[in-house]
């Protein structure tokens, strides 16, 4: 299984933009998911199109398998 944390966000013009984490630890709770999310928005970093993330849309882990067939190195 492969676990992404998906964070979704709004800026001031209502544009999304979805930052993603791979292999989120099991263990993490919706609080510290929205603390973390809180601390994106203030520290300004992410622009999208130029603007800054201004609110918070959602989140969500996806959970999918991969199984590989075919790898060349």
């Amino acid at each position: 299984m492969v676990k992404v944390l998906q964070l979704q966000f709004k800026t001031a013009s209502d544009k999304n933009y979805t930052l993603s984490v791979d292999a989120p630890k099991d263990s993490l709770t919706e609080q510290e998911i929205s603390n973390a999310m809180v601390a994106i928005i203030d520290s300004e970093v992410f622009l999208v199109r130029g603007e800054p993330i201004a609110t918070i849309k959602g989140a969500q882990i996806v959970d999918r398998q991969v199984t590989e067939y075919l790898v060349q190195a």
